[in-house]
């Protein structure tokens, strides 16, 4: 019977070790992928270089230690700093850096990525990053000069990684009843009886007839090969000469590019100028900074010194202090 094996199975404190731990693997994998949190990815792209081009190592004002070591320089004190001043970031220094990650793909070329939970500010940290680290490169590193080669640009969403979290929940429930149940198994398999078989009563033959043979069979008769009849193949007709090529059709002229002007904003370079130059010295420790930045942006004003409106939003971050101090004045 297998009643006395099945039930000394259930009875075994692996079985039910092999259940609880598959479902607490399953329990945990779940939990984890739902209550991850989703965040967005931003990243731009800094070329570093002596003279027209790119760093590399032991090149005349370049060495491999500085070619390995400017991604440090991506996640100092001082550019966080700056960062969470300007973006006015609830969140202190050290928690913005582990949200930043920089890769060096080669010598000279760094990737820096951003992690955030909202869409808008992911690539405004790396956009302001892509400000402030060709500055300060250049104000440490005279005879190096960094340019930003890809734009801050948002590519991508982490997932909750539901596929991770569940294959490594299934490992580990088939390890855990790997462990568990085998033993179980094996002493079923030798506990129960192979079943005996019966012996058959065998009926008695019947006697064999005498066999008989049948008359041969003439031979068959050889059939006569007729010749067959051989056509003879047809003549290919005549080719048609083929008709002689046109004049190829003439590809219509393409448009000329239209050249798109950029919209001007309310900011003027010179006056930014005038006001940190007439109030800088009542704002002492920003005063440095806002030169920077008159630096970084100036490359991007009209002849007239106007400023595009893209960078409105700058502007008014960085400057706010002297324009309203300006306005009360």
């Amino acid at each position: 019977m297998y009643v006395h094996p099945v039930t000394r199975v259930l009875a075994d404190w692996r079985l039910w070790v092999a259940l609880v731990g598959t479902t607490v693997a399953f329990a945990v994998a779940v939990t984890v992928s739902a209550t991850t949190t989703r965040s967005w990815r931003a990243e731009t792209a800094i070329v570093v270089g002596v003279g027209a081009g790119p760093l590399r190592p032991g090149e005349d004002g370049a060495t491999s230690d500085l070619a390995s070591r400017l991604d440090d320089l991506v996640r100092s004190d001082q550019i966080a700093a700056n960062v969470v001043s300007t973006l006015h970031l609830r969140e202190s220094r050290s928690s913005l850096l582990h949200r930043i990650a920089v890769g060096v793909p080669e010598p000279g070329l760094l990737r820096i990525r951003v992690t955030d939970r909202s869409r808008l500010r992911a690539p405004q940290i790396a956009q302001e990053i892509g400000f402030l680290f060709p500055q300060l490169v250049e104000h440490r590193f005279p005879r190096l000069k960094a340019v930003v080669w890809d734009p801050a640009h948002v590519s991508g969403r982490t997932g909750r990684h539901w596929g991770t979290s569940l294959g490594i929940a299934a490992g580990v429930a088939a390890l855990i009843c790997a462990f568990a149940l085998v033993p179980s198994v094996r002493r079923l398999r030798v506990g129960v009886p192979a079943p005996r078989a019966k012996p058959e009563r065998v009926a008695p033959l019947p006697a064999r007839a005498p066999a008989v043979v049948p008359p041969e069979a003439p031979p068959p008769a050889v059939p006569v090969p007729v010749p067959a009849v051989v056509v003879p193949p047809e003549s290919d007709p005549a080719p048609l000469p083929e008709p002689a090529p046109g004049p190829e059709p003439t590809p219509p002229p393409e448009p000329a590019p239209v050249a798109v002007a950029a919209d001007r904003g309310e900011w003027n370079i010179a006056e930014l100028e005038r006001l940190v130059r007439d109030h800088g010295a009542e704002f002492p420790n920003r005063r440095e900074e806002w030169e920077i930045y008159l630096e970084s942006i100036r490359e991007y004003a009209a002849p007239d010194g106007q400023l595009p409106a893209t960078l409105d939003w700058l502007v008014w971050d960085t400057f706010g202090d002297v324009l309203e101090h300006a306005r009360r004045t």
